[in-house]
């Protein structure tokens, strides 16, 4: 019995296992918290507040792809390469990060112009202004480092202390609908305190020596990454535009609505990202396909479950979370549980595997053309005037399935899953 123990945990002190469950911890909060103050702020704020806030917030998540330029997947492969070579490894970090500092900068300057210039961001600038302090945080906080030295027990042990410490403000301070402007300023304050530690973390304990780089290696830095940066944008396109577009084009209303049944889609299909960020330096170093294809197997199936039990009865759902009975936010849920179908597994197929393989340029152009056919679709909404929660949820389902299928003929294209373990 004592050697079956200490076997037991051996196996969980493997990398692969101890990432996997330090980021699926994270993910589990990631998954609770929202349970508890978005159904909170939706009664509080009223639909169409609540719709304000999560538009400014797609708004700014526009900007968090852009400062991170692609660096979670560029930098996190550069850093597991480099990882047991300090000076080196200080030298990527430099170059990274003042990169970084020089996209936020940029990206202030074209939100101060954006919201002198447009009425539609002008009537709310100081909320858009406050909720950019999330993009600050995000520069600051960095997950690519951690992610490459497979330390994920750090991201989960400083995101979780912050986001716990930002529930108090958001019950005590937010009463009414003209608190809304408070919701970006606790979230904006949590993220940049979560990048103060991070920051302070590493330099301590993984001994990174700060400098500034010389301007041309960021600019050589930026380069390398612009083709990951080109991946992340177009990702972007058919995520964070959904709100945006029915929130621009539409109304308030018709984003709170959506973004209601959008919450629970993301917590769900975040819930696989703690399997895809381990999986991707894991099968970097590895290639182990034998390993993966088990995963990806077990992962699928479990995915088929979960989403079977809960399209049962959408309705339901919406009302255990946010206490109320409607329809649209409902039928929005169906139809983009239907889309995790596709997600789950396109997911696993796209860095975690085939970037990992030394496809990255194929899961690049999987997701551009699938960008594009999604972005063409919702100006078609626009222009035929046939935009709604419904016909822009309609949208993902198709996108995701033209992700899907892209990958899949990948993978058979170039016989992944017949490659022999090394």
């Amino acid at each position: 019995m004592r050697t079956y123990n200490l076997a037991v945990f051996s196996k969980l002190r493997h990398p692969l296992i101890s990432n996997f469950l330090a980021l699926l911890l994270l993910q589990g909060v990631n998954y609770i918290l929202p349970l508890i103050t978005v159904p909170y702020l939706f009664r509080v704020l009223n639909v169409e507040k609540y719709g304000l806030v999560n538009f400014s917030n797609a708004f700014i998540q526009y900007f968090i792809v852009f400062t991170d330029f692609g660096y979670n997947l560029s930098a996190t492969r550069l850093i597991a390469e480099k990882r047991d070579d300090p000076e080196e490894r200080s030298k990527i970090f430099n170059r990274v990060i003042c990169s970084k500092m020089l996209l936020l900068l940029f990206g202030f300057i074209i939100l101060i112009s954006l919201t002198f210039t447009f009425d539609k961001f002008s009537e709310n600038k100081t909320l858009y202004l406050f909720t950019y302090g999330m993009v600050m945080g995000n520069v600051l906080f960095p997950v690519w480092f951690f992610l490459g030295m497979e330390k994920m027990k750090f991201i989960t042990v400083i995101t979780v202390i912050t986001r716990v410490l930002s529930l108090a403000p958001i019950f005590l301070l937010v009463k009414n609908t003209g608190d809304y402007i408070l919701v970006p300023v606790i979230n904006s304050g949590g993220t940049i305190l979560s990048g103060i530690i991070s920051l302070v973390i590493v330099k301590r304990i993984f001994k990174i020596r700060y400098a500034l780089p010389p301007l041309n290696e960021i600019i050589l830095s930026l380069k390398d990454s612009a083709q990951f940066f080109i991946s992340r944008v177009s990702v972007s396109v058919y995520t964070v535009s959904n709100t945006f577009v029915l929130g621009f084009f539409g109304t308030n209303v018709m984003a709170g609505y959506y973004s209601a049944a959008e919450k629970l889609f993301i917590a769900l299909q975040s819930a696989y990202y703690p399997l895809t960020n381990t999986l991707y330096p894991y099968m970097t170093k590895t290639k182990n396909v034998r390993v993966f294809k088990k995963i990806f197997f077990y992962a699928a199936l479990l995915n088929i479950i979960i989403i079977g039990a809960l399209i049962a009865d959408t309705k339901d759902v919406i009302y255990i979370i946010y206490k109320i009975k409607d329809i649209q936010s409902a039928i929005v849920l169906k139809f983009l549980l239907i889309a995790c179908l596709m997600i789950v597994p396109s997911l696993m197929l796209g860095y975690p595997f085939l970037g990992a393989m030394g496809y990255s340029k194929y899961t690049n152009n999987s997701v551009i053309i699938s960008s594009l056919f999604h972005l063409t679709g919702l100006c078609t909404l626009v222009i035929s005037n046939n935009l709604s929660v419904y016909s822009v949820a309609c949208m993902v389902i198709f996108t995701e399935t033209v992700v899907l299928t892209i990958r899949l003929w990948g993978v058979r294209k170039y016989k992944l899953f017949k490659i022999p373990q090394l």
